[in-house]
């Protein structure tokens, strides 16, 4: 929830084709964070439970 700011600025500059902001949630599934859904409406599509495919791709996890 942190980085949202920052998500939805990349996302406003730059969204449309060819640039679609794909966020990848590792650890929440949907229903944990539903609430910051309704409540932010993020402009930006949201991947769930990805952290399969975010070790795939070689993002690292954003730690505390």
């Amino acid at each position: 929830m942190e980085s949202w700011p920052h998500l939805q600025e990349l996302q406003k500059k730059y969204g449309g084709a060819p640039f679609q902001l794909l966020a990848i949630n590792a650890e929440d599934s949907r229903k944990d964070i539903g609430f910051f859904f309704t409540r932010e409406h993020p402009a930006y599509q949201m991947l769930y439970n990805g952290k399969a495919l975010a070790a795939q791709l070689g993002v690292p996890p954003i730690l505390p």
